[in-house]
């Protein structure tokens, strides 16, 4: 797994590849994350945002997950775009060395 974390002041997004997951974001706002289980009419609402109340309220994957948005590698670029992490994420991938991503799981295009 290759994966990086941003801030965007309340904004944390994780991006990266895995072999299983393909290329993904998860994009959490931090700002409804239960920072204590205390009971409270915000904690519901942090909980029905996230089930774990981690303010994760978005994610995507190019290859098949339990969780999350399945998307194709064209419309994953465009988020990673829209978050501003796209030209860490295909520098990263680089050097990390994740080569032939196409043979892992089916993508015919490459980041």
């Amino acid at each position: 797994m290759v994966t990086w974390t941003e801030y965007q002041g309340e904004i944390k997004i994780q991006f990266g590849f895995d072999v299983n997951m393909g290329y993904f974001i998860i994009i959490y706002d931090m700002r409804l994350a239960a920072h204590s289980s205390d009971g409270t009419e915000f904690d519901d609402v942090c909980y029905a945002v996230s089930e774990d109340g981690t303010g994760a309220n978005f994610s995507a994957y190019t290859k098949t997950s339990t969780q999350g948005h399945h998307v194709g590698v064209d419309t994953m670029r465009k988020l990673w775009r829209a978050y501003s992490v796209y030209e860490k994420g295909k520098r990263g991938l680089k050097v990390a060395g994740v080569r032939g991503l196409e043979d892992l799981h089916g993508i015919e295009d490459r980041m």
